[in-house]
């Protein structure tokens, strides 16, 4: 089963949700895939065994031997290729490549234009324990400057055993990323809080649940007990109050299952999910 928990906005508290769930899964999978600014770890603090490199394929063209035809350019769909003929130059713009591999295929003329591979961040893995309770740990990292992250969340995505319950950490917003991430759930979380961006914003985040067919719950987090009529027709899964021993806790890196408040809250969650 995969989970995936969401939000329209960042700052609502998806982490801290997503973190304190998994926990309470024993040899579930936790999953980061914010790969621009994962945060995960600094609130499971996770042993961390191996690194592996994302590696894309980017084209690298041999000015000595291209006869500048332009047919990599024409069928380039994210024009990432200008050919110069009179200069008798190519220009390559890797911020617009989506490393296809198009350009290469159409190329006529044999290693005038070839794939070479691009580092563009890392995939982390390693376990976390607490308590008696043992999960997984996976979480992607992308190079600074990097234009895309989707094709290292596609990598990340290669990883789960759906024999296993995975709790999907997503970005925030209603990007591209976020797409890439629910796409692949059983179901959504969707996290929000009750204030005039965080309602806004759970909305948007509502159509693309919505438009993908998903199924989903809704928590509210610093919920201070006030009568929001936004929420009176969602599926409400969990209320997390708007208490400064939570605050504190994520301040001091820690999750909030170390609260007994929040132990019981979050169990609560999991009897509510069926896991």
């Amino acid at each position: 089963m995969i989970i995936t928990v969401a939000s329209g906005k960042g700052g609502t508290g998806k982490t801290a949700v997503a973190t304190s769930l998994s926990l309470l899964i024993p040899h579930s999978v936790y999953m980061d895939t914010d790969v621009e600014e994962p945060n995960g770890h600094l609130l499971l603090h996770p042993q961390i065994s191996e690194i592996e490199e994302c590696l894309f394929p980017v084209p690298s063209i041999d000015e000595n031997i291209c006869t500048f035809c332009g047919l990599c350019a024409k069928h380039c769909a994210f024009h990432a290729l200008t050919i110069l003929k009179e200069q008798k130059k190519v220009m390559y713009f890797p911020e617009l490549c989506r490393n296809c591999g198009t350009c290469s295929y159409v190329c006529p003329v044999k290693g005038a234009l070839k794939e070479v591979p691009k580092q563009k961040g890392v995939i982390r893995k390693g376990k976390v324990f607490f308590k008696e309770n043992e999960i997984d740990f996976i979480d992607g990292i992308m190079n600074i400057g990097e234009p895309s992250p989707t094709p290292i969340i596609r990598k990340l995505k290669k990883l789960i055993d759906k024999n296993r319950i995975t709790i999907v950490d997503a970005p925030p917003g209603t990007a591209c990323p976020v797409i890439e991430s629910i796409e692949m759930a059983d179901f959504v979380i969707l996290v929000t809080e009750p204030t005039p961006f965080g309602i806004n914003d759970l909305k948007l985040a509502i159509e693309v649940v919505k438009h993908l067919k998903k199924d989903f719950g809704v928590i509210i987090n610093k919920d201070r007990g006030e009568t929001v009529q936004e929420f009176s027709s969602l599926p409400i899964l969990l209320k997390i109050p708007f208490k400064r021993q939570f605050a504190y806790l994520y301040s001091q890196g820690k999750v909030l299952i170390e609260d007994k408040e929040g132990e019981e809250l979050f169990l609560s969650l999991k009897k509510r999910l069926g896991i």
